[in-house]
């Protein structure tokens, strides 16, 4: 009985360093983080932050945190930032977010209000910690603007995940019942009865970089998109459904080349919102809509072949102006 009692002592001892050990391992990552991102030239401030949690987590607690970017124009405040991971999985680590938080972008204050909103992270546990998987996801959200509009969304699910590529990530993307101001709407086609919801918005697509996601990255050593494979990606709004897929490659000054399908439910209704919005120039309109017209031999559905080259983006010889830029 007494060599059990001691065998017991030992594995708690042992144990006991083990945690401390590891608690002190995720302080220092944590304030190293911290110190990267003042060296990167943000501003971060909080009042407090600590390890806790044994015997049997690491929960590092960052309290009245306050983040600012380099060029001062995006800043956000969080009163409570806390991420959790068993003491026996270190390398998984879950981050749950407050309620409420605010978000300032160019000096106007945006109140943001999120329902479990969280994310998660699993990395591989070598020295470099390249990232196996990345999750972030919440129930619902509502974005308070200056003007006291509101924005807000139902689900939304973000995730990563390393592929056997090189340097190749499946991403996927949605938001779902996306409510916009009446304002907004009057923004986007003044002219054109559309609803404010929504219903889904969401891409599916396979990236490759030009280095892997890991420890290493820096502002001056970011990761580069090489290639972009779109296995879907899909916008539902008012009467429209529009859909997309294809293949970019991209250059090293971020310029895409190829070809991406965009096939649409609706199309007359998405052409008036084109052409109010100015991604159809109003001096194609009437070009653009007859040959809507004869490519969707009459019926409510279109496919639409986006070319990208030399810097810009065209429907046949219908211009769409520059091509994105990819960072």
């Amino acid at each position: 009985m007494r060599k059990l009692t001691y065998l017991v002592l030992l594995a708690a001892a042992l144990y006991s360093g083990y945690w401390f050990i590891g608690a002190k391992a995720a302080q220092k990552g944590a304030e190293t983080a911290v110190a990267e991102m003042v060296n990167s030239g943000w501003t971060v401030e909080m009042s407090d932050l600590k390890t806790r949690g044994f015997p049997s987590r690491f929960d590092t607690t960052a309290t009245d945190l306050r983040l600012v970017t380099a060029d001062q124009n995006l800043r956000w405040d969080a009163p409570l930032v806390r991420s959790m991971a068993l003491s026996y999985k270190p390398n998984e680590v879950i981050v749950a977010f407050p309620q409420t938080h605010q978000l300032f972008l160019a000096g106007q204050r945006f109140d943001l209000t999120t329902n479990n909103m969280r994310a998660s992270l699993r990395v591989q546990a070598t020295p470099s910690t390249p990232l196996n998987t990345l999750t972030a996801e919440l129930s619902s959200a509502s974005i308070l603007r200056p003007d006291g509009s509101t924005v807000s969304t139902g689900a939304g699910l973000f995730a990563i995940r390393k592929t056997d590529g090189d340097n190749a990530y499946d991403v996927f993307a949605q938001l779902r019942d996306i409510a916009l101001p009446q304002d907004m709407i009057k923004a986007l086609s003044p002219n054109l009865e559309i609803s404010n919801v929504v219903p889904q918005v969401s891409i599916d697509a396979n990236v490759t970089l030009d280095r892997p996601l890991d420890r290493h990255l820096t502002k001056s050593s970011k990761p580069r998109v090489e290639r972009l494979e779109l296995n879907g990606a899909i916008l539902q709004w008012g009467q429209m459904t529009l859909r997309a897929n294809g293949n970019l490659d991209v250059n090293r000054d971020g310029v895409p080349s190829g070809r991406l399908v965009l096939k649409i439910e609706n199309w007359k209704q998405a052409i008036d919102l084109a052409i109010q919005t100015g991604v159809v120039p109003k001096g194609l309109a009437a070009i653009a809509k007859n040959m809507a017209q004869s490519m969707s031999g009459g019926t409510n559905s279109l496919d639409v072949p986006i070319d990208f080259q030399n810097g810009a983006m065209s429907i046949g010889l219908i211009p769409l102006g520059n091509a994105p830029r990819f960072p």
